[in-house]
């Protein structure tokens, strides 16, 4: 619980601070480190090999929906 509220506090200040959020500035949020203890960051990795492999992201614009799918373990991004 105490981990879920931190990144609560790091994403609320991320939108307090960033009023003219893009699609692309909210996917740096999610690929950037935020804390001190890499257990319960948003890119997390933990003993026993559990960590953030990806991230997926769906922007709709318009009448325009991409899927972005980001991997980490490849040098790849897929959008859709």
């Amino acid at each position: 619980a105490v981990a879920r509220e931190m990144r609560s506090q790091w994403f609320q200040k991320w939108v307090e601070n960033n009023a003219a959020n893009s699609p692309n500035h909210l996917l740096n949020f999610h690929k950037t480190k935020h804390g001190k203890d890499e257990k319960n960051d948003i890119l997390m990795q933990r003993a026993g090999g559990l960590q953030t492999v990806s991230i997926s992201q769906i922007i709709v614009e318009n009448s325009t929906t991409t899927f972005l799918y980001t991997d980490f373990f490849s040098t790849h991004r897929f959008l859709l």
